[in-house]
């Protein structure tokens, strides 16, 4: 019985410790993108995540799907949960896809979000 009472104790004071977002569906959202971008001008992408995720991703030809342009490099969520990218947009007139993918531990979440170069 006492080694019960003891196994309660230190759950009890686990639980207490794991952090409110512990077990949380990881989410990612656009903030912003450059809608429509000159040859040669800068984009700017931004997302929100939780803090401390990492993401990643890629720039593609076509839209959604297209031939992979570019990479987006790992950067680490801030405080806020927020992330910016800022590339210059090269290659021929048409629709791009910003493509980003967030992983923490084992779950993963993606957001696409489509821009024009004009």
């Amino acid at each position: 019985m006492r080694a019960l009472a003891i196994a309660a104790a230190v759950l009890a004071v686990g639980s207490a410790i794991v952090p409110p977002s512990f077990g949380a569906d990881l989410t990612v959202t656009l903030v912003s993108i450059t809608p429509k971008v000159s040859h040669g001008q800068r984009s700017t992408l931004v997302i929100k995540t939780q803090p401390g995720v990492t993401c990643e991703g890629y720039i593609s030809s076509g839209g959604k799907g297209g031939t992979e342009l570019g990479h987006l490099p790992s950067r680490k969520a801030n405080a806020t949960g927020q992330i910016t990218w800022m590339w210059p947009t090269a290659g021929k007139a048409g629709q791009r896809n910003a493509h980003v993918d967030c992983t923490s531990g084992s779950q993963t979440a993606s957001v696409d979000a489509p821009f024009e170069v004009i």
